[in-house]
């Protein structure tokens, strides 16, 4: 039996709820290692042998190879990037 003591349940669109998902969505460091550790290009892919690949993100097609071909570590940081990024990441956490 497993103790669940420390549980806590937080309903969503509470205060709290909306706290962590800020705070999951804002994070400065978890996007600079998420550039980190996306490997675009294939060698990169191949260098390295971990993180996310185009197609482990399930880009693919066209969208995949424009950006094996033009996007690096600094295309995660851009307002862009990141813009569609956190309207992402607002949709899994609200869900």
């Amino acid at each position: 039996m497993q103790d669940i003591t420390n549980f806590r349940y937080i309903p969503s669109g509470t205060v709290d709820a909306k706290y962590l998902a800020k705070g999951t969505i804002y994070r400065n460091m978890a996007q600079k290692e998420l550039s980190e550790w996306i490997r675009w290009s294939h060698s990169s892919a191949k260098k390295y042998m971990n993180g996310l690949t185009p197609a482990s993100m399930e880009i693919d097609g066209i969208a995949g190879w424009y950006v094996r071909n033009f996007y690096n570590s600094e295309s995660v940081m851009s307002d862009n990037f990141r813009k569609r990024t956190v309207d992402l990441v607002k949709e899994q956490v609200n869900n």
